[in-house]
């Protein structure tokens, strides 16, 4: 006997109606499986080998994140890795950037990388590591391109409100042992002018005084914090309260501040610490 009620033909519509709808979001979603890909910025004087030789990757990659290759900014080159399209993953890639040029150039050129990056990527959260330098260069380039959709930041013993060490450094430019440092193999001292001008303690008309005080874009701002112990003699390059982005005024009560023993220097506990935070 067949049904013809008027009202049990219109709930079969509206059923297959929304079946077919539904199938046809699923398919336009991007197959991304909600996948990361992070960005490892190195620091002054550093590389992208600095990931690798600490150990920082090989958590990574035994957390289940594919190594997704390195991109030379300087010498304009990549080594970018094969992916694998029917297994989305978790991504790193690390970067090498001018690091003795200003935080302005060096966001500029990994502007240019992320060109390169995340069409490889659609869809898929992005999230910054900084060591140092760095990190200061990721969250200028956040500040910088805010409709940028990141996820998160975690700076490893960052600047972020400047160090005296950059201007000892300019005092020493600027000085006759300048035309030394050649000899002893300082030369860095006189090519790094610009990024140490960036880095003195913030103060009024300083660049680190107006960046702090710039919108910052939504997102996860996680700051490690290396600190004095018995042990290690913490970090002697930039200060404990500098490395604190809960010190900068634009993100007062934004971030997630962990602390832990350790020189200046990437370590493999950072990436512990820091995967164990974006769980959270």
């Amino acid at each position: 006997m067949t049904d013809t009620h008027p009202h049990t033909s219109t709930t079969h519509l509206f059923r297959r109606l929304a079946q077919a709808l539904c199938a046809g979001l699923i398919l336009a979603l991007p197959c991304t499986g909600w996948s990361q890909v992070m960005i490892l910025l190195h620091g002054h004087l550093g590389s992208s080998i600095d990931w690798r030789i600490s150990g920082f990757t090989n958590v990574l990659q035994d957390a289940g994140w594919r190594d997704g290759g390195v991109i030379d900014t300087v010498q304009d080159s990549t080594d970018l890795k094969p992916l694998q399209a029917a297994a989305p993953a978790d991504t790193f890639y690390a970067l090498d950037l001018p690091s003795e040029a200003s935080l302005t150039v060096q966001a500029e050129r990994l502007d240019a990388a992320l060109k390169r990056i995340l069409p490889r990527h659609p869809g898929e959260a992005l999230l910054f590591t900084g060591f140092s330098a760095g990190g200061v260069v990721a969250r200028l380039y956040m500040v910088r391109h805010p409709r940028l959709p990141v996820r998160a930041l975690c700076t490893i013993a960052s600047p972020h409100l400047g160090t005296e060490s950059a201007e000892i450094a300019l005092l020493a430019a600027d000085s006759p042992l300048s035309e030394y440092a050649t000899l002893f193999g300082a030369e860095f001292i006189n090519h790094s002018q610009a990024l140490y001008k960036d880095l003195v303690r913030e103060q009024p008309g300083s660049f680190l005084y107006k960046l702090n005080r710039e919108t910052h874009p939504t997102a996860q701002y996680i700051a490690l914090v290396r600190i004095n112990s018995e042990a290690e003699p913490g970090d002697l390059v930039v200060p404990v309260y500098s490395q604190d982005m809960n010190n900068v005024i634009a993100l007062r009560g934004r971030v997630q501040t962990l602390s832990g023993p350790g020189v200046h220097g990437v370590l493999a506990d950072d990436a512990r610490h820091l995967l164990k935070t974006l769980q959270k």
